[in-house]
């Protein structure tokens, strides 16, 4: 008989968990069922390579800065002169 109370319990909990995870995705504070993350795990080691190698971030900005003048260019907006 006690096991029968453990295991109604148990689900009464797991029910519980999943209706506050529910809850707190609806808030925007959990990826949970319905919403799904839009980075990657290799962010997170992006974020450690800059700070480990401050350099590198420099690096992707110039790119970043690059890749904008060359669309520029190719749409017409380039230095007229």
């Amino acid at each position: 008989m006690l096991w029968i109370g453990w295991t109604v319990g148990g689900l009464a909990g797991l029910y519980g968990l999943h209706r506050l995870a529910l809850w707190l995705e609806a808030r925007g504070h959990l990826y949970y069922l319905h919403k799904r993350s839009r980075g990657s795990a290799v962010g997170a080691f992006v974020a450690m390579q800059r700070i480990i190698e401050p350099q590198s971030q420099h690096v992707e900005q110039a790119r970043k800065v690059e890749h904008r003048v060359e669309d520029d260019e190719a749409a017409g907006r380039g230095q007229s002169l």
